[in-house]
């Protein structure tokens, strides 16, 4: 397969979210990505876009792309909210945390993730995933 990209500007809103989910798994459907890979990619997709939705304060939207490269999918959201301090890998959380378990999900479902951040310029959400 060639490479196909498909790219959403979206309001920094959870109604956006179910948009998302149905347009990423249409995607990927006819990328011919598997069951459980695009469970994966769509619950990493969510929870990032969830990631900007309420955290990326000050900016009205962010962007979702999805690029399909051969038998495997990399996903891209990005804000240019406030952005914050990324220290290494993102760690599991301790079992009693309330939130931060978004990134360390991603992690552990995707085959890498590289997380962009700096305070002050916003964020980006990087990972890919083997389509088979």
């Amino acid at each position: 397969m060639t490479r196909v990209q498909m790219s959403l500007r979206l309001p920094r809103d959870v109604h956006g979210l179910a948009l998302v989910r149905a347009v990423a798994d249409r995607f990927l459907t006819a990328c011919g990505a598997s069951g459980d890979c695009r469970q994966d990619l769509i619950a990493g997709l969510v929870e990032a876009c969830g990631n900007a939705i309420r955290h990326a304060l000050k900016v009205d939207e962010y962007t979702v792309m999805l690029t399909v490269d051969g038998e495997s999918c990399v996903v891209e959201v990005s804000d240019e909210g406030l952005g914050f301090a990324m220290h290494g890998p993102p760690g599991a959380p301790p079992p009693t945390a309330v939130s931060g378990r978004g990134l360390y999900m991603i992690d552990q479902l995707a085959d890498w993730l590289q997380v962009d951040s700096q305070p002050g310029r916003g964020t980006t959400v990087r990972f890919a995933k083997s389509l088979a």
